[in-house]
């Protein structure tokens, strides 16, 4: 007789199998369910760069002193002396120096003051009342009994021999400043090779500075002698009055001579004139 599998032992050995395998799984199944219950952690963004501020426009350099305050001084009647132009190239700041064209050491003076990097001109002699200076050699001499095209011809030639030179003003010249023909001639020259002219004034009759501006030739007008009195003290004086003129008009020009007061004035030139807020310039810098 075949024995039968009591119903209830099979009950008990299923529930046995499935406690053992709750048993075994629970570990597992708990880790599950903490990961799952956790929020997820939050993905951090990069973090942004720190904004920077925006760039502002380069602003120029504050330029010092007053710029409008300039003036120029100019020694003439060079070309004798190159121990002169020697002490003018070591003053250290811009000198427009005039040469004759014809004077016995003008091609000297004029290496001398390239070298130094001063501007130069040519000092032409014009007629003067009463027959002139007679130390002054009469050749690049414009005299009121000259042709137009005579008057050419001797300027041309004058400033051939100065090479590179910016500008003209005049020797003397009481007589032929004042006649507007004679200006004119001279000055038609300047135009055509782009030179400026300084008119000496040594006469008040002057008609070059109004000449030179009708026809459209860079110019300035001299504002102070120098050394009409032959002494430090005046000729610093004369500069004091021309920083003070510079600094009233805004610029202004003044004519010296290689005399020795005069040179030696202008060795204290640039302080002075820094105390003053004047800026020291070549002649170029203040024609219109």
């Amino acid at each position: 007789m075949r024995r039968r599998f009591p119903p209830s032992l099979f009950l008990a050995l299923l529930a046995i199998l499935v406690l053992i395998y709750v048993i075994a799984e629970a570990p597992w199944r708990g880790d599950e369910a903490k990961e799952e219950a956790a929020p997820a952690a939050p993905i951090k963004a990069p973090a942004a760069p720190a904004a920077r501020p925006a760039a502002e426009p380069a602003k120029p350099a504050p330029e010092k002193g007053p710029r409008a305050a300039a003036a120029a001084i100019i020694v003439d009647d060079l070309g004798f002396n190159v121990a002169a132009s020697r002490r003018l190239a070591d003053l250290g700041f811009p000198v427009t120096v005039a040469l004759f064209a014809y004077a016995p050491h003008t091609e000297e003076t004029l290496r001398v003051v390239r070298e130094a990097g001063l501007e130069v001109i040519l000092h032409l002699p014009l007629e003067a009342y009463g027959g002139g200076d007679p130390s002054v050699m009469n050749e690049g001499l414009v005299t009121s009994g000259m042709s137009d095209e005579g008057i050419r011809r001797v300027v041309e030639a004058s400033l051939d021999r100065l090479p590179g030179c910016l500008g003209v003003n005049n020797h003397e010249g009481s007589l032929a400043t004042a006649d507007a023909a004679i200006m004119r001639s001279v000055l038609a020259v300047l135009k055509e090779r782009r030179l400026y002219f300084i008119d000496s004034r040594t006469t008040p009759g002057t008609l070059a500075f109004e000449e030179a501006r009708a026809l459209g030739v860079p110019a300035a007008s001299r504002r102070v002698f120098l050394d009409d009195v032959q002494s430090v003290e005046a000729v610093r004086a004369r500069l004091k009055e021309l920083f003070r003129r510079a600094r009233r008009d805004g610029k202004a020009a003044a004519i010296g001579h290689p005399k020795e007061a005069t040179l030696e004035a202008l060795e204290g030139a640039a302080v002075l004139a820094a105390r003053y807020g004047v800026r020291l310039v070549f002649a170029s810098a203040i024609v219109d």
